[in-house]
C-alpha cells in the first residue's frame, strides 16, 4: 500500500484583501468623523447664539443702569434733594484740612 503524502498548503499573502481592509476601515472612518465633527459644530452654533443673546441682554442691561446712574448724579437733580432737606449749601459744613 502506497502512503499518501500530504502537501501541506501554504498561503500566499494577498495584497487585494489588505488592501480591501485598509479601505473598508478608512471609509468607515471618515464616516464616523465627518458625522461627529458635524454634530460638534452642531451644538457649538447652539451655544454661540446662546452667548450672543446673553451678550445682547447684558449689553441692555449695562445701558439701562447707565442711564440710572446718570439720572441719579445729575447736578439739577442733587440740588433739588439738598435744598428740600435741611442740607443747605453752607460753606461752614465743609471742612478742609491742609497739610
Amino acid at each position: 500500500m502506497k502512503q499518501e503524502v500530504k502537501k501541506q498548503e501554504t498561503r500566499k499573502f494577498r495584497f487585494d484583501r489588505l488592501i480591501t481592509a485598509v479601505f473598508v476601515l478608512s471609509m468607515a472612518a471618515y464616516l464616523f468623523t465627518s458625522i461627529m465633527l458635524k454634530a460638534y459644530n452642531v451644538s457649538l452654533l447652539a451655544q454661540n447664539r446662546s452667548n450672543e443673546n446673553q451678550i445682547v441682554q447684558l449689553k441692555a442691561e449695562v445701558d439701562s443702569i447707565t442711564m440710572e446712574v446718570k439720572e441719579l448724579s445729575d447736578y439739577n437733580r442733587v440740588m433739588q434733594i439738598i435744598d428740600g432737606s435741611s442740607m443747605g449749601n453752607v460753606n461752614t459744613q465743609v471742612i478742609s484740612i491742609l497739610d
